[in-house]
């Protein structure tokens, strides 16, 4: 039917597909990982060292900075061109949006941010592994997309800060993650 769309179905593909496929030994140093000991500017800006509060605090500005650029591209055009062409794809191309740019214009600032955090993630955790992006990492990415919403800037907030509670609230309450994860969803 129109206007049922699968979102979630690919976010939930990712970390099945790397359970199944063999993960190359190349960059990232395969399944074993490997170490980020420091990130250095190719603008000449310095060197911030893998694992420490530099990194953290850069993490924190580059997330502000993210939700700085996020807030007003919600109330713009281009939001209603991108919600156009993925709503009603027929009708955007009669008022002369064409959904593939659309979809590829997301989809590049899309895959820009998750490169970006990628980065911004090994840099704060010192290492790089495919290890903690299991199946049941997936699920919970999925329940914060439902539990924050999407289609918002305050939601894609709501689902990280569950993402980062979540650990510390199924330890204080004894309870495995899922469980809680679960409890939460129905509340």
């Amino acid at each position: 039917r129109p206007g049922l769309h699968a979102a979630p179905l690919p976010r939930a593909c990712t970390p099945v597909t790397l359970q199944l496929v063999p993960r190359p030994s190349g960059a990232a140093g395969g399944a074993p990982g490997a170490p980020v000991t420091e990130l250095r500017s190719a603008l000449g800006l310095g060197t911030v060292l893998g694992g420490g509060t530099n990194a953290q605090y850069l993490a924190v500005g580059a997330a502000a900075v993210v939700l700085a650029l996020a807030v007003p591209a919600a109330a713009s055009g281009l939001r209603m061109r991108l919600v156009a062409a993925k709503s009603h794809p027929l009708a955007a191309r009669t008022i002369g949006i064409a959904p593939e740019a659309q979809s590829a214009l997301s989809f590049a600032v899309s895959a820009a941010c998750t490169c970006f955090a990628g980065v911004l993630l090994g840099l704060i955790t010192g290492f790089v592994s495919p290890d903690p992006f299991s199946l049941t990492f997936g699920i919970s990415l999925i329940a914060a997309c439902v539990l924050g919403g999407v289609g918002t800037v305050l939601g894609a907030v709501a689902g990280g800060v569950y993402l980062t509670w979540n650990p510390s609230l199924s330890s204080a309450v004894g309870l495995p993650q899922p469980v809680v994860q679960g409890l939460v969803l129905i509340g």
